[in-house]
């Protein structure tokens, strides 16, 4: 059985879990990716290649991906000066897979196209 202790900041002050800046955030990430992934995979291509780094396809979905947890770690640090606590971890983790599955199909199906 998990902990039933609310995860605090600071002296009466609660988070009751995922923030609600940080899950549009990142699914404003992934939908900006699922509109134009060809562009995003070349840029990020030329990026990875540019720093020495001849990118698979599972390289760049983890710099997406990376750069995605970035924004959402940023908001965390910002908003409440604090990193993720492990539930919230496990929630980007599971909202991650999730979008990142559609964010791989794009890509596969924008090779397919080319």
């Amino acid at each position: 059985m998990g902990s039933e202790r609310a995860d605090t900041l600071f002296e009466g002050m609660t988070v009751p879990g995922f923030d609600a800046d940080a899950r549009r955030a990142l699914e404003q990430d992934v939908d900006s990716v699922l509109k134009d992934p060809r562009t995003v995979e070349s840029n990020s291509t030329l990026l990875l290649r540019g720093v020495g780094i001849e990118p698979s396809l599972e390289t760049i979905l983890s710099y997406i991906t990376g750069m995605i947890t970035g924004r959402v770690h940023a908001i965390y640090r910002t908003k409440y000066n604090r990193e993720l606590n492990r539930d919230e971890a496990r929630e980007l983790i599971d909202l991650l897979r999730r979008r990142a599955w559609e964010i791989r199909q794009a890509f596969i199906a924008a090779r397919i196209e080319k």
